[in-house]
């Protein structure tokens, strides 16, 4: 009979370890997919903090029909993939002009030249777009403060 017993407490000590080993992974299934994404959001905001601070526009000049934005970049290893230039026109309504391939690398200035606008634009804003390296997607940061334009 003491055989018996011992037998017992060896099962229920395997079941409880058993036990123990499924919750943790039940828990962990919940938990990890949190964990990955809030990094993946720190990440962009990080990089997004970066660009606000190492980018802004430089000139917005009317001349006629013809506008010209410069946008200067300082420093920051930010992946800047796109540039999107919200131009407020004399009517209240907005243009929004996005570029893909021309982005100012790092310390660089790039000049913007656009024609026919449909109305007269009175501010320009920017808003830097980044790529996230996991999913290969663009994620827009917040707007830049507005420059006037002359």
């Amino acid at each position: 009979m003491k055989n018996k017993k011992g037998l017992s407490e060896v099962v229920t000590n395997v079941l409880i370890v058993l036990l123990v080993i499924v919750a943790i992974g039940a828990i962990w299934a919940f938990i990890y997919p949190m964990i990955t994404k809030s990094g993946a959001q720190i990440e962009a905001s990080q990089a997004c903090l970066t660009l606000s601070t190492a980018m802004e526009i430089t000139k917005c000049a009317i001349s006629g029909t013809n506008v010209s934005v410069l946008v200067k970049r300082g420093a920051g290893t930010a992946d800047l993939k796109e540039v999107k230039l919200i131009f407020e026109k004399d009517d209240g309504s907005t243009l929004n002009i996005t570029t893909h391939t021309n982005v100012p690398t790092e310390l660089e200035t790039k000049a913007y030249s656009l024609t026919n606008l449909g109305g007269n634009p009175k501010a320009v804003a920017l808003v830097p777009g980044i790529v996230d390296a996991k999913t290969n997607k663009i994620t827009s940061c917040a707007p830049l403060p507005k420059l006037e334009c002359k």
